[in-house]
């Protein structure tokens, strides 16, 4: 069997929605009945690298062909959403899983070391990425390869949920020692 023909590129963008590891990668598909991304993955997951891009990449990949740019999504600052995805078990035909297809896609820091999220922490959204993918074919699909980190942004602040608390009863005490000053 012929080898398809493919050419490895990569582009750069905002971290928007990604799940690189195998512990936390996507376990859901979506449900064309539901709408909903509810019914188990039939890969046992996929790899998401979701990045948003600038107008002029989004234009460039579009005139290139690239398959993912068809369902980019306009974010509300007129940047565009595009993914690229690696499924966690791609399988041929005979139902065989392709290794060269499937597993975890690279994850390195800026020198190009393996990332470890124990060590470097979680790719928060906002992070600049490098995203390395392979197009195959007559660019009718591609491939997540590798994801470099380029600049790690700052983990975001949150809101408390006190939703529980406030279930128990426990909400006036937690805004009470909130409020407290801590000198």
């Amino acid at each position: 069997m012929a080898k398809m023909k493919s050419s490895i590129k990569s582009i750069t963008g905002e971290a928007h929605y990604v799940k690189l590891f195998e512990d936390d990668r996507d376990m859901m598909a979506y449900n064309t009945v539901s709408g909903a991304y509810d019914l188990p993955s039939p890969h046992n997951g996929t790899y998401i690298c979701g990045i948003v891009i600038s107008e002029e990449d989004h234009r460039r990949l579009r005139v290139e062909g690239n398959f993912n740019v068809g369902y980019s999504k306009m974010q509300h600052d007129g940047r565009e959403l595009i993914s690229f995805k690696r499924k966690h078990e791609a399988r041929d035909r005979k139902g065989d899983i392709m290794d060269w297809n499937s597993g975890a896609p690279k994850v390195m820091d800026m020198s190009g070391k393996p990332w470890s999220k124990d060590e470097q922490g979680i790719i928060w959204n906002g992070s600049k990425l490098e995203v390395t993918y392979e197009e195959f074919g007559e660019k009718n699909w591609s491939r997540l390869v590798s994801v470099k980190v380029l600049e790690l942004a700052d983990e975001p602040e949150r809101e408390p949920d006190t939703s529980l608390m406030e279930a128990t009863g426990e909400a006036a005490t937690a805004k009470e020692d909130s409020d407290k000053v801590p000198f």
